[in-house]
This record gives structure tokens, sequence and C-alpha cells, in this order.
């Protein structure tokens, strides 16, 4: 199964939760089991919460873009922003798991890079000419990849 969904959000934290259900729902029809659907909605939520908290202050009004694209091999998704970028203390924390605090709840700042880190397969972030994106991939169970 492919396809792909884009959509935008006004960067207020009561509109995120459509953005989790559509992650576990097409998660689920991929052929997640329920745990990694829910850890896959999990890790989106928290990206999108940290864009509005942190690249925008939680000032309402200003746009979060979303895309989830389904392939044959992976759920892919970009999270966009026109906010203050991540700082590089925080990415590190993310490319060196032995920084990262083993427990995300023993860190200040910096837990849903960390969530993010450990449940995608692949994360990478981009801030260029005022435009950040993060981009996560989460590989297809296996059995999936057989239809």
């Amino acid at each position: 199964m492919t396809g792909a969904v884009h959509t935008s959000i006004d960067s207020d934290l009561r509109n995120v939760w459509p953005i989790g259900l559509l992650v576990r729902a097409v998660a689920k029809e991929l052929g997640f089991p329920s745990r990694d659907a829910h850890l896959l909605e999990l890790a989106v939520v928290e990206a999108v919460n940290n864009t509005i908290q942190h690249a925008y202050g939680c000032q309402p009004g200003r746009r979060v873009d979303f895309s989830l694209e389904a392939t044959p091999q992976a759920l892919i998704m970009e999270i966009a922003d026109d906010g203050a970028p991540i700082l590089q203390n925080i990415l590190r924390q993310v490319a060196n798991p032995a920084v990262a605090p083993k427990d995300a709840t023993e860190a200040e700042c910096g837990r849903g890079l960390t969530i993010i880190g450990r449940v995608m397969d692949d994360f990478s972030y981009s801030g260029k000419s005022g435009r950040n994106s993060i981009l996560m991939r989460k590989n297809l169970p296996t059995e999936s990849k057989a239809e």
C-alpha cells in the first residue's frame, strides 16, 4: 500500500491530536503491531509539540506542516515550520545515545528528540533559509513488505 497525506495545522497544542491519530491509523493499516503504531504516534506528536513549543514559543497563528508518505519499504513523515531552529547541543543528544539519558523522562529538554531517535529507523533535521524540517522514517514490518 502506498500513498501520501499533506496537511497544515495552526501552532496550537490543541490541534496536534488528529495528526497522532492519523499516524497510528496508517501504521496499523501498514501492518505495524499496536505497540509500534502507538510509539510512532508518540514520536510524531512529540515532534509536532516540540515545533509548537520551541520553534514558535507556543505562539498561535503560525503554520506547522505535516506530511506522511507510505512507500513499499517505509513510513516517512516530515514536520516543517518557519520558527526558531533546534539547538545543536540538543541534536547531539539524539545523534549520540551515550549522551542522551537512558530514561527520556530524566532530561529537562530534548526528551521528544530522544524518543524520536529511539522509535524511528532514521531521523534527520534540516534548518535552512528560515525553514526547519524534521524527517522521520520507520521501515515497514517485514511481513508488510511482502504484500
